[in-house]
């Protein structure tokens, strides 16, 4: 039989080893490669990836992630991404239904923009894109993602000048 302290010890080792197997994927390509099933690091690898592939401040990205469902970086376990707004906006960016016939010319189902994290995201990167050709202007885009308006609001204010976007994650303290 092995000891209370055994045990401990091996779990306390498999935790250690996962984490330092996270920061050396992290370090060496920017991404999380482990299980994609975890909404947060779902998140995480899709904001990165999109922000890169649009041309999307990652500060503003993030920031957007974290007005509209609250995430909290890779490690917020508890991140709910399968949201709906009072007005009908839905998933982790809060898309309205009506942005992904914009950006696809095509209705996509409601449950499927809600639940695919990764077409919520991507569709959300290229609706902030194309916002930006239209505008030029980062206050203007993010205040029209918020409201349909090009205005600059304290939701804008506050995705354009909140460079220290981590500040708010969901921290691994061991």
């Amino acid at each position: 039989m092995y000891s209370w302290l055994a045990i401990l010890t091996i779990m306390l080792g498999l935790i250690f080893y996962k984490l330092e197997t996270i920061e050396h994927s992290i370090e060496k390509t920017g991404f999380i490669s482990t299980n994609q099933n975890v909404p947060s690091i779902q998140m995480y690898n899709c904001l990165e990836k999109y922000s890169e592939e649009y041309d999307i401040p990652k500060h503003i990205f993030y920031n957007i992630a974290y007005l509209e469902t609250t995430y909290q970086g890779p490690f917020d376990w508890d991140y709910n991404h399968k949201r709906t707004s009072s007005v009908g906006a839905v998933g982790p960016m809060q898309l309205m239904p009506i942005v992904a016939v914009d950006i696809y010319d095509k209705s996509i189902p409601q449950s499927k923009m809600k639940n695919d994290i990764e077409l919520n995201i991507k569709t959300s990167a290229k609706f902030l894109s194309k916002l930006y050709k239209r505008f030029g202007d980062w206050g203007k885009v993010c205040g029209y993602y918020n409201t349909g308006k090009p205005i600059i609001n304290d939701y804008a204010r506050y995705a354009i000048n909140n460079t220290d976007y981590k500040s708010k994650w969901v921290r691994l303290e061991l």
